[in-house]
């Protein structure tokens, strides 16, 4: 049992650095290879969670699940996107929790305010 609670608290704190890491809004946990350490540092988190949800096995069968394969496109895009901004585009650094969908969501909740079931000629007039 002590090895099962050790383990669990190993992965909780994993998803926690990755959560925190995904989700960054503030340039100091942002990409950045102006701090070279905290880049790697960074980028080693991405690829260590990687490793984990490919090899991990759910259950007592051992089954893969559908979340796993969407961890692994999320960060399979995220190492991307970062080579893309950082080393083609030049960015000083990449805010990762701007690449979120939180604007939309709230976009959207403002739009159902006036209309619950908001149809597309609604999207067009009221972002105004």
């Amino acid at each position: 049992m002590g090895r099962l609670t050790s383990v669990g608290s190993w992965f909780v704190l994993l998803l926690h650095d990755f959560f925190e890491l995904v989700t960054g809004r503030y340039r100091i946990i942002a990409l950045s290879k102006s701090e070279p350490v905290a880049y790697e540092k960074a980028v080693k988190l991405l690829e260590k969670v990687s490793y984990v949800f490919r090899h991990m096995r759910v259950g007592d069968k051992g089954h893969w699940k559908p979340s796993q394969r969407g961890v692994l496109i999320l960060v399979g895009s995220i190492l991307e996107i970062q080579k893309y901004y950082l080393d083609v585009r030049k960015f000083d650094y990449l805010l990762l929790g701007h690449l979120t969908q939180d604007c939309l969501e709230n976009l959207f909740s403002c739009i159902r305010l006036s209309q619950a079931v908001p149809h597309a000629i609604v999207f067009l007039q009221n972002p105004k």
